[in-house]
């Protein structure tokens, strides 16, 4: 199982989430390449991540791995999208701006995100997604 995380770049989301659905359909788009999969923190994949590398994620947190390494909130989209298309490259810049900064927008944003998404619904997503999934439920 951990021998996907070797050799690939994985996002670990919130599969409860709507935000963070709509945050992966997105990214699944604009990666053109298809390199970056997707696993639910509540997957197998997810958890065992978790726990082996001690983390107390949140349920308002997003994970992304890439190169030997795991990034957390605003670290984990900024260098998620720059991974998706050359033209993303950069998104960098951001993190220029110091992360205390950042992770503020961050948890405003995630603490927001049930009553800014209230009422809408995920649906299921398509076969080219589905195939970028990592041990989910679908």
């Amino acid at each position: 199982m951990m021998s996907i995380l070797l050799k690939d770049k994985v996002l670990f989301f919130d599969d409860a989430c709507i935000l963070c659905n709509k945050s992966i359909r997105l990214v699944h788009f604009i990666d053109i390449q298809k390199k970056i999969f997707f696993s639910p923190l509540q997957s197998p994949l997810g958890i065992e991540i978790q726990i082996k590398n001690n983390f107390k994620v949140l349920d308002s947190t997003v994970v992304y791995y890439r190169k030997g390494e795991f990034y957390t909130q605003s670290n984990a989209i900024i260098r998620c999208l720059s991974d998706t298309f050359w033209l993303l490259k950069p998104i960098l810049v951001f993190l220029l701006v110091p992360s205390f900064i950042r992770n503020k927008i961050y948890n405003l944003v995630a603490k927001n995100r049930k009553r800014i998404f209230k009422g809408q619904t995920c649906g299921l997503p398509s076969e080219s997604l589905r195939k970028q999934i990592i041990y989910s439920r679908y």
